[in-house]
């Protein structure tokens, strides 16, 4: 086998960017049914396709079409097509030819030995399925790109070595790693995992601490991890429905979810860029929604979002301003559409602040002027002497009943 093709397939935990089918492996074929529609242990045995026989391809009258790349499994090994006696030598020398894996400690003598590998790919993101017995797979260092895998265990259980360490994986756990570096996967089954592989650079990018989580098992009870769970077990199931247009934005959940997951594991919260910038999000959401209240300070809003006065500093001391300030800003930047308004010259500069939240109307000067480099009242005069139409939008706001009483008194 030429040394190219090798290496792009060598490893469990990486992509196949090419439809590949040996010639001299007859039990390798393509199809559009991945492994979780026939595990082992079931009574209906998988059905093998001949070699170039897609059944994706099949009842299409006229000219072929564009390939649709997420609707054939790449890269399939199946056991079932081979006689009973054979079986086992017959996964252990596949895999050892075609992606350089040592099989050890499966139950060779067992004839009913079955086990599927398929390989398939989403984009930029691989997704690999192994069913079988007990077995054990070593796979040596890669040089190609570096990827992070999330490895699924739908079935049975796994104790994933790498580095020095071991990391057992339950049923319904996940685990993060990083590929290309010598790895152990030793399944007690029957199992079934999934793993997905997706470019580092691009996953540490979007979560920078990320790396905190790897090599851990993942309980995959509730959250965003039990969301990533029924994620790639529906992958498994029907990737093959999936079609070009929509494999990106696939691909993207797929990073994005594992991203969440990763999060979800490191304990240290303000440490994981990915949680901080939610919990920034709803943060200011609650502020945004309260700027008209004089009140508004940072422990009412910690209470509002279940968080501590330190928390919230500690989450903005990296920011460009404090959680005060920005509040501050976005009064100001309402203020100022008010005033700039056609239809708000009749309207008091103070009754205007004081809907916007400021209970002090030097204060409210003060910091007008430092934002926007001018007065209120400059920009009250440039809004009455606009041309442009009225604006029609009902100012329904409630007024305070400060700004109710010093306007009747003014009137009197």
């Amino acid at each position: 086998m030429a040394g190219g093709k090798s290496s792009e397939l060598r490893t469990l935990f990486r992509t196949a960017p090419h439809r590949f089918v040996p010639g001299s492996r007859p039990a390798v074929f393509h199809a559009s049914a991945g492994i979780a529609g026939n595990r082992p242990g079931t009574t209906d045995a998988p059905r093998c396709t001949e070699v170039g026989d897609n059944p994706a391809n099949r009842d299409r009258s006229g000219p072929p079409g564009p390939t649709r790349e997420a609707d054939a499994v790449e890269f399939l090994v199946d056991t079932c097509s081979v006689p009973p006696e054979h079986r086992f030598a017959y996964w252990r020398s596949t895999l050892g030819d075609l992606l350089r894996v040592r099989v050890r400690d499966a139950p060779s003598a067992a004839p009913d030995f079955r086990a599927r590998l398929a390989i398939h790919r989403i984009d930029r993101v691989s997704v690999v399925e192994i069913a079988g017995p007990s077995m054990t797979l070593d796979c040596g260092p890669d040089a190609a790109a570096p990827e992070i895998v999330a490895l699924a265990m739908l079935e049975g259980a796994a104790l994933l070595g790498q580095g020095g360490r071991s990391h057992p994986v339950a049923p319904g756990e996940l685990c993060l790693y990083p590929a290309g570096q010598p790895l152990e996967l030793a399944l007690r089954g029957p199992a079934h995992v999934v793993l997905l592989a997706m470019p580092e650079r691009e996953f540490v990018e979007l979560f920078p601490q990320a790396h905190r989580a790897l090599g851990a098992a993942i309980p995959a009870t509730d959250g965003a991890p039990a969301l990533f769970l029924d994620h790639v077990a529906a992958l498994a199931r029907r990737h093959a429905t999936l079609d070009a247009t929509s494999a990106k934005s696939i691909a993207d959940s797929i990073v994005h979810m594992a991203g969440a997951v990763a999060c979800r594991a490191v304990e240290d919260a303000p440490h994981c860029e990915h949680r901080t910038r939610a919990k920034i999000r709803r943060i200011l959401k609650v502020a945004q929604a309260r700027l008209r209240d004089p009140d508004l300070d940072v422990g009412r809003v910690a209470a509002a979002v279940h968080l501590s006065t330190r928390q919230i500093h500690r989450l903005f001391a990296n920011e460009p301003m404090s959680l005060m300030q920005w509040v501050l800003v976005q009064r100001l930047e309402h203020c100022h559409r008010e005033l700039a308004r056609v239809r708000a010259v009749q309207r008091p500069i103070g009754a205007i602040a004081f809907d916007w939240g400021f209970s002090d109307a030097a204060h409210f000067s003060r910091a007008f002027r430092k934002h926007f480099g001018e007065s209120p009242s400059e920009v009250r005069r440039r809004g009455s002497d606009a041309r442009s139409p009225p604006d029609d939008t009902p100012f329904d706001a409630p007024r305070c009943q400060v700004c109710r009483f010093r306007s009747s008194k003014r009137s009197r």
